[in-house]
């Protein structure tokens, strides 16, 4: 019975230390759901910031954010168009629309994402509810 009690101490010993690896491993998935939903989140409210600009009438005064919260004062010269970054720091003029479309693709895959995640984290979530079992049934819980 004494040589039976440190390997089932040593095998207590690694099931903790899978439970630690796991409850890290859904920490870090946990931060990477709330960054993606945050994002989704954002791709939605720019697209009602189109929405918006669209009711807009030309010429009429507005803020520009140049960053850090310093704004310029400027002059709504167009709705239908706007300039976007299509990535390497390129930039191309697109109309209203197929931004609009770009955004909706862009949460959609976000949807999918977070989707995924969530699945991650519950399979992460059975395996270490597997492991507590086991750790219980060692102990005689």
């Amino acid at each position: 019975m004494t040589d039976q009690q440190p390997q089932n101490e040593q095998e207590l010993q690694q099931m903790y230390m899978q439970l630690q690896y796991i409850d890290t491993q859904i920490a870090e998935l946990d931060k990477e759901l709330h960054a993606v939903e945050q994002k989704k989140v954002e791709f939605l409210r720019l697209s009602e910031s189109i929405d918006q600009l669209n009711k807009v009438k030309l010429q009429t005064k507005s803020f520009s954010n140049i960053g850090l919260g310093i704004y310029s004062e400027s002059k709504i010269t167009n709705t239908k168009e706007f300039i976007v970054n299509v990535g390497a720091n390129t930039f191309v003029k697109k109309p209203s629309k197929e931004v609009k479309t770009l955004l909706k693709r862009q949460a959609e895959e976000l949807e999918k994402a977070e989707m995924q995640l969530q699945q991650n984290i519950q399979m992460l979530s059975l395996q270490a509810q597997i492991i507590q079992g086991e750790m219980q049934k060692s102990l005689g819980l």
